[in-house]
């Protein structure tokens, strides 16, 4: 909402003069209500003339605003801004000041009148809250003050009925301490009876757990005995993580290259080596070169995981000696009785007639083919290939040879320049990375 204000002390009034009004300065000052220069400013002003003037007609301010009697202050004051707007000279463009200078007047009676109903009414409001306050503080303290009697009271009557209760609780209660009392002191004469028996049953069953006891822990102490003597003696060797496209020829390889004694029987199962020797001794010199020296590689795997285990095959009789590996050496009529293939060839074919499958670890042949070695993975595999080539074959003779895998002292002067050699090599691969 715009508002206009005019201010007649400084800047006069734009807009045509009243009708007869001649534009002097003296007078157009005088109507306006400016001072003209040199002149003492007058006692009153058109403002004050003009407001006279309504005092003293018979029109009422809120005729003049088009308000009703009762109107707010804000509505007389929206009811001048509007008739303002529409009345002002400058806005108008028309010889409205005196229309306005009325207006104004109207205005003031009028926003005086409807201030003092408002604050007239804002008195009476303001008493009536006083007394309904006052009304509503005096009924909820006498609310109170009933509340606190009835609570009183109630207090009264639950203080009488918790005493009541306590005497009956307290005579009850020492009712029953009388009874269990009497009751106590008859089960205690039991008891002592009961636990002089059961005294007596509990020393005779300490005693006999004692007895037990004793014989679990000897029991334990002669399993455990025989378990490090099992360990001690233990002959078989399995070694944990082998590569899945690993073959005897490999492992034989590598305890050709250690030789820590001949090798009674091995075989390769799910990912695991199991190699039983002659001797414990052998056993335990395969075990700590693989879990302590760490220099144990079939086919580029490292293996570190071993463990020991009683052997499970029979040794042979230390009259007759023996070996996984087998020499023959077939003669020439053997030679020209087969003629048509190979020795190693119809050997083969005789073992695989008599349904015999065994495990090789290498095969070796001289140049003519008259002699070779067969190394096979188990005494009991070459016992039976001995078996059958001198039950099938005329002209063939066959003897067990030394183990490769045997230690002597020429092998172990090799074994430890090799172990020497690969550690360095593993040291300045360390250094290296």
């Amino acid at each position: 909402m715009t508002t206009f204000l005019l201010r007649t002390s400084t800047i006069p009034i734009t807009g045509n003069l009243p009708h007869g009004v001649s534009p002097s300065p003296a007078l157009s000052c005088a109507y306006y209500g400016c001072v003209p220069p040199g002149r003492k400013p007058p006692t009153t002003t058109p403002w004050t003339l003009q407001q006279t003037r309504f005092a003293s007609n018979n029109k009422k301010w809120y005729t003049i605003l088009g308000v009703s009697p009762q109107a707010s202050s804000a509505e007389v004051k929206k009811a001048y801004y509007r008739e303002a707007k529409r009345q002002h000279p400058d806005v108008s463009g028309r010889n409205t000041a005196a229309i306005y200078i009325e207006l104004k007047a109207a205005y003031d009676t009028g926003f005086a009148a409807a201030k003092a109903a408002e604050e007239q009414a804002a008195i009476s409001h303001r008493a009536a809250e006083a007394q309904r306050m006052a009304d509503l503080k005096a009924s909820m303290k006498a609310r109170e003050k009933q509340e606190k009697q009835e609570k009183q009271e109630k207090d009264r009557e639950a203080r009488k009925a918790a005493e009541a209760e306590r005497k009956r609780v307290l005579d009850a209660r020492r009712a029953a301490e009388r009874k269990r009392a009497a009751e106590k002191e008859k089960a205690a004469r039991a008891t002592k009876t009961a636990d002089a028996k059961k005294a007596a049953k509990a020393r005779r069953s300490a005693e006999a757990v004692k007895i037990a006891e004793k014989k679990r822990e000897a029991a334990a102490f002669k399993a455990a005995a025989e378990a490090r003597m099992k360990l001690r003696t233990a002959r078989l060797v399995i070694l944990r993580g082998m590569p899945r496209a690993a073959e005897l020829s490999d492992l034989f390889d590598f305890l050709t290259v250690l030789k820590p004694g001949p090798v009674l029987d091995a075989r390769l199962e799910d990912g695991a080596a199991m190699v039983e020797f002659y001797t414990a001794e052998a056993a335990d010199r395969f075990f700590l070169f693989v879990t302590e020296v760490g220099l144990c590689y079939i086919r580029g795997r490292h293996i570190t995981v071993a463990a020991k285990y009683p052997g499970r095959q029979t040794l042979p009789a230390e009259d007759k000696f023996t070996s996984r590996i087998l020499g023959i050496q077939v003669g020439l009529t053997a030679m020209k009785q087969h003629e048509s293939m190979s020795p190693i060839r119809w050997i083969m074919r005789v073992f695989k007639k008599q349904r015999f499958v065994p495990d090789f670890a290498r095969l070796y042949s001289s140049s003519n083919q008259m002699k070779m070695q067969i190394h096979f993975a188990s005494l009991t595999d070459a016992r039976r290939a001995e078996e059958l080539l001198a039950r099938s074959c005329q002209d063939v003779k066959v003897e067990y040879v030394a183990d490769p895998a045997e230690e002597d002292v020429w092998n172990m002067v090799r074994r430890a320049l090799w172990l020497g050699r690969e550690l360095v090599r593993r040291r300045l691969w360390s250094w290296l990375r």
